[in-house]
């Protein structure tokens, strides 16, 4: 009895041992697997990263430029006076004759006429961002561009000496001009812009000249 007792007993330790490697084994597969796919996806990302590294590098190697420009400011709103506008930019040059632009604008104060109100103004500020599209030298190896995008912009008003207020928004703009270098250091540009709903809910146009800066 005790001799079929521990032939059952062995029996018994046989099966679990049996049972065991297959268990670990099935067990282990789909850890395998999704080490596999792991080391797949890390791989994957580094090659991505070092295409992303050489897309980066190129991207930074395009010509780099910064300026300043000062414009005559002509506002749609009649009882408005014209003004002296001035603006500060960056712009990176991109493949396919195009190029990426972000500014920063103020246009000055606008004063009222004296018939509408006395010792008023109104002045706006924006940081723009556009786009770039240029063309091929043309004479005196002038080269033509149009751009457009979108203003932030903040506008402040006073009225007399005790009320004052301010707004702000987004509004589209647009532009053409031309750049011509001087050296392989300064270009000069003259441009006009076209600003929409920009001062006291009407568009604004200027037109004015600058400096252009090759940073690279």
């Amino acid at each position: 009895m005790m001799y079929k007792k521990g032939i059952e007993r062995l029996t018994n330790q046989a099966s679990s041992n049996n049972k065991k490697p297959t268990s670990i084994v099935f067990n282990l597969t789909p850890v395998i697997k999704r080490s596999l796919l792991t080391l797949g996806l890390l791989f994957a990302q580094f090659s991505h990263a070092e295409t992303f590294k050489e897309t980066l590098t190129n991207f930074m190697n395009e010509p780099w430029r910064a300026g300043i420009t000062l414009a005559f400011a002509n506002p749609e709103l009649g009882s408005l006076d014209s003004s002296t506008a001035w603006r500060i930019f960056a712009y990176h040059e991109l493949a396919y004759d195009m190029g990426i632009e972000a500014s920063y604008f103020s246009t000055g104060d606008f004063d009222f006429n004296e018939n509408v109100s006395a010792n008023s103004s109104v002045q706006t500020s924006a940081f723009n961002i556009g786009l770039r599209g240029y063309g091929e030298p043309s004479f005196y190896d002038i080269v033509f561009y149009g751009k457009f995008g979108i203003s932030f912009w903040n506008e402040d008003i006073e009225v007399g000496s005790a009320d004052s207020a301010s707004e702000s928004g987004t509004s589209p703009w647009l532009g053409f001009g031309g750049e011509r270098p001087i050296n392989e250091d300064i270009s000069i540009t003259i441009e006009t812009t076209y600003h929409f709903d920009l001062v006291r809910d009407g568009w604004l146009s200027t037109i004015g000249a600058g400096v252009v800066f090759h940073l690279n």
